[in-house]
């Protein structure tokens, strides 16, 4: 900020937001005022440009993730949960008995954004699915639903494993 203001006082406050490891975004706000006379001129800023680090992935890639998580629906849907976590969900996250699972009466993906891609094609995706169950549907709800879903590359029939959590 350059100038001066004539017959008053001037004061200026500077907001700096830096934030991400990978330095992908940079803000600096200034603001001046200027008490009884006129404003300051301004300066070109001088701070960095804003930017966003876009995450990169294959239209194939995205592609075979989002048929993996249909099959893994459809599967789901026709042999119940239990046989479908086996073929499609991480070890980890497969149900161990067949008690108390909910039963997916019908199941579609709507939407599929990706929000990170890691080496080796591991996507995780935002995605959106419609559901219906029949009974308690548990921990998911009856209609719209949205889960981010790591996709791992396997040499398995599904292709991809599956990892789902609310969260990224």
């Amino acid at each position: 900020m350059t100038g001066n203001c004539t017959q008053g006082s001037w004061s200026v406050t500077v907001w700096r937001i830096a934030a991400t490891t990978a330095g992908a975004l940079s803000l600096t706000l200034l603001v001046a005022a200027c008490s009884g006379g006129s404003a300051p001129a301004a300066s070109p800023p001088t701070s960095p440009a804003i930017s966003a680090v876009v995450p990169t992935a294959s239209a194939g890639n995205v592609q075979a993730a989002r048929r993996a998580i249909e099959g893994f629906l459809h599967a789901w849907q026709t042999q119940g949960l239990l046989k479908a976590a086996r073929a499609y969900l991480n070890t980890d996250e497969q149900p161990q008995v067949n008690v108390g699972l909910p039963h997916l009466a019908a199941g579609s993906v709507i939407s599929a954004k990706v929000v990170s891609s890691r080496p080796g094609g591991v996507l995780t995706l935002e995605v959106v699915m419609e559901l219906r169950f029949t009974g308690d549907p548990g921990a998911w709800g009856q209609g719209r639903n949205t889960r981010f879903i790591a996709a791992t590359p396997s040499a398995d029939a599904a292709g991809y494993r599956l990892e789902l959590a609310t969260s990224p």
